[in-house]
C-alpha cells in the first residue's frame, strides 16, 4: 500500500529495480501488428507520458474503442485512488468492447519491492524503446515543470517527481501488465 503521502519519501530506488533479475527477464510485449486504434485513460495530465509515452510514440493510429483497439490505463491496484479508478474504468470498458486492456504501474514502482507478490509479475511485459523514442519521452516528461521543479520555497511546494521517481519513469523501456 502507498504511504499516506507518497511524495514525502523516496520509495524503492531505481538501482534496486535494475539489480532485480526478474525485471530484465520480463518477456517483450509484441507490438506487431499494431492496433487500429489506441485509447489512453489517464487519471492526471502527466500520467499518459510517464506511463506509456514511449508506446504512444510507437503507435501510428488512434480513434474510438473496439475489439481492434488497445486501451492503456494505470493499474487498478496501483495504490493511488485516482489511478485505481482509471484502471477499473478501463477494465470495465474493455470488458464491454472487447478491446485489449494494457495497464501500467505508476506508484507500484514506489511502494513495491523487486519480486513483490502484490504485483502480478508473470503477465508483465517490457516494451523496449528505441533511443529516439526514449529521448522523445524524456522531452515530453520535462514539459511537466510543475511536477519536476518546486513551485516555490514554501513547504508543500516541492517537486512531486524527484530524481528517484524520474529514474523509474524514464527508463529505456516501459512495463505493462496484461
Amino acid at each position: 500500500m502507498v504511504h499516506a503521502d507518497p511524495h514525502s519519501c523516496v520509495g524503492t530506488l531505481e538501482s534496486s529495480w535494475q539489480a532485480w533479475s526478474g525485471l530484465a527477464a520480463l518477456d517483450t510485449f509484441p507490438l506487431h501488428p499494431l492496433p487500429a486504434r489506441a485509447v489512453v485513460v489517464a487519471p492526471h495530465p502527466d500520467d499518459e507520458v510517464l506511463d506509456v509515452g514511449g508506446l504512444l510514440a510507437l503507435l501510428s493510429a488512434t480513434g474510438l474503442l473496439d475489439e481492434n483497439s488497445w486501451c492503456l490505463a494505470t493499474w487498478a491496484r496501483d495504490g493511488h485512488p485516482d489511478h485505481e479508478a482509471a484502471g477499473r474504468s478501463a477494465a470495465s470498458a474493455t470488458g464491454h468492447t472487447g478491446a485489449q486492456w494494457l495497464s501500467s504501474p505508476v506508484w507500484a514502482w514506489h511502494w513495491a519491492q523487486p519480486a513483490d507478490p502484490r504485483v502480478p509479475w508473470p503477465p508483465a511485459r517490457r516494451i523496449p524503446l528505441p533511443p529516439a523514442v526514449a529521448q522523445a519521452k524524456r522531452y515530453a516528461v520535462d514539459a511537466f515543470g510543475s511536477q519536476l521543479r518546486p513551485l516555490s520555497t514554501h513547504p508543500g511546494d516541492q517537486a512531486i517527481l524527484g530524481p528517484t521517481a524520474l529514474a523509474r519513469r524514464t527508463r529505456e523501456y516501459e512495463v505493462i501488465l496484461l
